[in-house]
This record gives C-alpha cells, structure tokens and sequence, in this order.
C-alpha cells in the first residue's frame, strides 16, 4: 500500500488478524477497501473497515459447477 501501486484493495478473507493491515492501507494510504467474504466468517472488525463488501454466499450458486 505504501509504494502507492494500486487504489482499491480486495481481500477475500474475514480473519480479523488482517484488521491492523486493513487500516494502515485505508486510513494511511487511503485504499479503497473490498471486501469479498461469507457472510459466517467475516470479522466484525473487518467489515467496519469496508468500504464495500461482496458476500460470496449470494452469488456462490451462479458460479458453483
């Protein structure tokens, strides 16, 4: 995030470890944050973070095999 190569970070993980990551990339570097998560495994730290999130649960079965 520091070497300012990208605007929008997408993470599809909800471990709430990553929260100190997610807020230097977005309230120091001034990332966008994504967020590409269950809606059972997502940290509440995490998603107060997002400044969007995509929940796999609703469209997991247009992309199922």
């Amino acid at each position: 995030a520091d070497q300012n190569q990208y605007d929008n970070l997408i993470l599809s993980s909800g471990d709430g470890d990553l929260k100190d990551a997610l807020t230097h990339a977005g309230k120091v570097c001034h990332k966008r944050i994504e967020l590409c998560v269950f809606r059972w495994g997502i940290s509440p730290d995490l998603l107060s973070l997002a400044d969007k999130v995509y929940w796999i649960d609703d469209f997991s079965a247009h992309v199922e095999k």
